[in-house]
């Protein structure tokens, strides 16, 4: 594989994992697995090296985390609202 080619399939996992992240900040049913997938396909083919795992798993994390909070929040509004 060439440097260059390289760095572009190590770009374009940036990309699809960037786009994930900001699935997840949208959906109704926020998930790890799928991006954890793309970031382990990434490490396993050599694009990845354990810092980026470790930077993107975390990241992850965080938006899935931030995610919940979100909709839990807007479920706890809703239910005052409905009852007050």
């Amino acid at each position: 594989m060439t440097n260059s080619n390289h760095e572009w399939q190590k770009a374009k996992a940036d990309q699809m994992i960037r786009a994930e992240l900001k699935s997840i900040a949208e959906t109704q049913c926020p998930s790890w697995e799928y991006a954890y997938g793309m970031i382990e396909l990434a490490y396993a083919t050599g694009l990845f090296d354990d810092v980026q795992v470790g930077y993107w798993r975390q990241s992850v994390d965080n938006a899935v985390d931030l995610r919940r909070q979100e909709l839990r929040n807007q479920r706890h509004a809703n239910l005052l609202s409905k009852n007050g």
